[in-house]
């Protein structure tokens, strides 16, 4: 797997907040990158689930009802 370094800092509660962010609260990548101090192409192999993919198919397994909830 290709995780980028400076994702390597982060918990996976860490990672479901980013996933969050940029999913359901619209968040753009540059926002999420000054707030996480993280590279925009680490965040955008991130959101589009090509790292941290444990984390990434677990959040799109509730995405939906977190979408409709919001």
């Amino acid at each position: 797997m290709n995780t980028p370094t400076d994702l390597i800092k982060f918990s996976e509660e860490d990672i479901y907040h980013i996933l969050y962010l940029a999913k359901v609260k619209g968040f753009s990548v540059d926002e999420l990158s000054q707030r996480f101090c993280i590279s925009i192409e680490s965040l955008n192999d991130l959101i589009s689930g090509q790292v941290r993919r444990d984390c990434y198919e677990k959040f799109t397994q509730i995405e939906k009802y977190l979408v409709e909830s919001s």
